[in-house]
């Protein structure tokens, strides 16, 4: 009887030495990025991480691929991409790149014409992505992203770059492009050849927007977002209009994914 303990004893003492050896606790992989195809994808890169078998891609919690490469391409618009990597069962957790557009709602801004103080007809985008309603005023002009004027020969209200304007307000070349009407549904600001600098506003409009701050065409330094007219008050000029607008805060990612 006592050889038989010892015997049992040992096959338990084999059973979990077995079981830990079989047991794998994965470091996260810590994943970098970059932006290419014109501001279409992200392309990530992670660390090799020790005892994985590959790695998971997710956009919004939603497998995109398992691959065993250190690199992926992400092509569709997500508002979260994240890599884990997995040994068998067993997973890691997860590193994250936030995608989700910055998103201000119900701004109200005034057109040009409308000469009170109270009333700003400008637009600068934060570096938080927070759009806030400026005067046109010269104190001011370093920091506007759009103006919108309403004054003659203008029929209605236009979204204008600063850098467009005679003289200058600054260098900016800003510009704008129609949408569609659906706000969240634009989920990737339009293609480059698309914009102008100087944009007649319609109501109920979403419009892809292109802030592009050395005015040089399309760099990873650009920053892109979206705008939609909620509404445009008066029959005449002035005009009064209610926006929401979103921000990519990933420079040169054409992605503007809102809830």
């Amino acid at each position: 009887m006592k050889k038989l303990l010892t015997l049992f004893g040992t096959v338990i003492a084999l059973v979990a030495l077995i079981g830990c050896e079989s047991s794998v606790t994965l470091e996260a992989p810590v994943v970098t990025y970059t932006v290419d195809n014109d501001g279409a994808d992200l392309v990530l890169t992670w660390t090799e991480v020790t005892d994985a078998d590959g790695y998971i891609i997710y956009g919004d919690g939603v497998v995109l691929d398992t691959v065993t490469a250190l690199t992926y391409t992400v092509t569709t618009p997500v508002a979260l991409v994240e890599v884990t990597a997995y040994s068998g069962d067993t997973e890691s957790d997860a590193d994250q790149i936030d995608c989700e557009a910055v998103v201000t709602s119900s701004i109200t801004v005034y057109g040009m014409s409308d000469t009170s103080s109270a009333h700003p007809s400008g637009l600068q985008f934060t570096a938080t992505g927070t759009a806030v309603p400026l005067a046109v005023q010269s104190s001011n002009y370093p920091d506007l992203d759009f103006v919108f004027d309403d004054r003659s020969p203008l029929t209605t209200i236009t979204l204008v770059s600063p850098g467009d304007f005679n003289p200058q307000l600054n260098p900016e070349d800003n510009a704008s492009a129609e949408s569609g009407t659906d706000f969240n549904a634009l989920q990737i600001a339009a293609d480059l050849g698309n914009y102008n600098t100087q944009r007649a506003l319609s109501n109920q409009a979403v419009y892809s927007l292109w802030i592009d701050p050395d005015a040089g065409g399309y760099t990873t330094d650009d920053h892109f977002g979206k705008m939609k007219i909620e509404s445009i008050s008066g029959s005449t000029a002035p005009y009064t209009v209610v926006i929401t607008c979103a921000y990519q805060l990933i420079t040169g990612l054409r992605w503007v994914v809102t809830p």
